[in-house]
């Protein structure tokens, strides 16, 4: 009986893990860092600031990828949404 409540309680606190990283908004520091010196001025006027060197390398996603990306996050959500009702009921016993 003890071994239902402690796996009760875990499935519980798994969830809710899940759940606050699903919730999570990105963070990203973008303040200078004073061991790197800063740019200097008047060399890059008029230039278009660069963009990042990963994103240019990446083909484009197809339709068909897209739909499966969507299809698996629709699927993540459906799958969540039951381990939350399942954590929610009341234990049986």
């Amino acid at each position: 009986m003890s071994r239902r409540v402690d796996q009760h309680i875990a499935v519980h606190r798994f969830i809710a893990h899940r759940q606050r990283v699903l919730d999570m908004k990105p963070a990203v520091d973008s303040r200078r860092s004073k061991s790197v010196p800063a740019a200097p001025k008047g060399d890059g006027a008029g230039k278009r600031p660069s963009t990042n060197s990963q994103q240019q390398n990446q083909p484009r996603k197809t339709p068909m990828q897209k739909e499966r990306e969507r299809k698996i996050q629709a699927d993540n959500q459906r799958l969540l949404d039951r381990l939350i009702k399942i954590s929610n009921r009341k234990p049986q016993f």
